[in-house]
């Protein structure tokens, strides 16, 4: 083959190749344009700040949860009946919303407010605030202290804390400590449906309520089985399912995240306690209960939360 007709089939070659590249290209950027994909949360480093127990805290702590998840049961089991009590006694609640009207309010304001429900002003120290991670807090915290495990808590507490009380972050922590990661979802058939959902109601995620549920249950179900940046211990107890299972009724303390830690729920024995940041101080359901059936009707947690992580306790019975 002579040089001249050498390069003659070496352009034809080039040609080709540009053609077919070409093609291909545009038509796998035409199948992404067709597919539509479903929401990937944004990329971020990991959980801020670091932590870490040595073997002393983490042996003290085995010995010990079970008196610790009692005392946060019996907290979560006298939070509501004084809730009740205070109710019936009132017309409100002891609890208020700390994100509601009334718990942005200053002082002045709050007291002449209850003055117009025609309460005594002085009723407002007998008020506090509460929160979905509030409550967890507050119950957890008596639990730690209520076996003199204050310097634990505070480093479970500061580290969530340095995570804007992301829930996820405080399951991290009680993993550390020997607690258990659940997945849950009642119905990994909708996962495709609910986020497109979630994407209609609010379709730049302002709220960071999205709960990417298609993209978790992938990430959970891989090789590393991770959810944010938890490592998953268990993915198939609480999935397609709404009853909660033997190892959650027998667990006195709990504590479950929704959407990436957007909403927090502690509980008791299969029963999800709730505490809310935006009811109105008159609601009776500022503090509310409800048997774990997430997305059944009466059902907790309560609310369009349709998928996230449970924390357990190790199981000493």
């Amino acid at each position: 083959m002579n040089k001249k007709s050498f390069n003659k089939h070496k352009i034809s070659f080039l040609s080709a190749t540009f053609f077919l590249s070409a093609f291909f290209a545009a038509d796998f950027s035409k199948a992404q344009e067709l597919e539509n994909p479903l929401p990937t949360p944004p990329s971020t480093p990991g959980f801020a700040g670091t932590l870490s127990f040595d073997a002393y805290e983490y042996d003290e702590h085995q010995r010990a949860v079970s008196k610790i998840t009692e005392a946060a049961a019996d907290c979560l089991d006298n939070t509501q009946e004084h809730h009740k009590k205070f109710l019936r006694r009132w017309g409100i609640s002891p609890y208020y919303g700390d994100r509601s009207m009334f718990g942005i309010m200053k002082v002045d304001e709050k007291r002449a407010y209850l003055q117009s429900l025609g309460l005594p002003a002085e009723l407002l120290e007998q008020l506090e605030p509460t929160s979905c991670v509030g409550l967890a807090y507050k119950c957890l915290a008596e639990g730690f202290r209520s076996v003199g495990h204050h310097a634990t808590w505070q480093k479970i507490f500061d580290y969530t804390q340095a995570n804007h009380s992301d829930g996820t972050a405080l399951q991290n922590a009680l993993q550390m400590l020997g607690w258990k990661l659940y997945y849950w979802n009642p119905n990994t058939r909708m996962n495709e449906a609910w986020d497109e959902s979630e994407k209609t109601d609010d379709p730049t995620n302002v709220k960071r309520f999205w709960g990417y549920h298609t993209y978790r249950y992938t990430t959970v179900t891989s090789a590393n089985h991770r959810y944010l940046y938890n490592t998953v211990d268990d993915w198939e107890t609480f999935v397609n399912t709404r009853r909660a299972p033997k190892v959650l009724r027998r667990a006195d303390f709990f504590v479950g995240t929704a959407h990436g830690g957007y909403h927090v729920f502690p509980g008791s024995r299969g029963e999800v306690i709730e505490g809310h940041s935006t009811r109105d101080i008159r609601d009776p359901l500022t503090i509310e209960n409800s048997p774990f059936a997430p997305t059944a009707r009466g059902g907790g947690p309560n609310g369009p939360y349709r998928s996230g992580l449970l924390a357990l306790p190790p199981d000493r019975r």
